[in-house]
């Protein structure tokens, strides 16, 4: 008899709650937003910028630090007296005049 008294001690289940705003009447129609495909708006972008013509300015100054620093060493060889002749300078002259250029 104890175990029949406890099974009749558990509560009741619960209805579903119910809110206080009422339930749309037979009238209601969903948002055209739900109703139509697509997005709600269609993002900008921005147009891509135009790829540069020649090198960076970056690549432009890499190229003049190293010419300035050809041209420093043919300077200084020249002082030492060294001959243009000598495989050194004609490495340096060839640098800074490359055949085709």
């Amino acid at each position: 008899m104890l175990a029949a008294g406890i099974a009749h001690a558990q509560p009741a289940p619960l209805g579903p709650p119910t809110g206080s705003v009422p339930a749309p009447g037979p009238n209601y129609a969903p948002s055209p937003i739900l109703t139509q495909p697509g997005p709600v708006f269609v993002p900008q972008r921005a147009p891509a910028p135009a790829a540069p013509a020649g090198p960076s300015s970056i690549d432009q100054q890499k190229t003049q630090s190293y010419r300035s620093g050809l041209q420093q060493q043919q300077r200084d060889l020249e002082r030492q007296g060294v001959s243009p002749a000598n495989e050194r300078s004609r490495e340096i002259q060839q640098e800074l005049n490359p055949p085709g250029r």
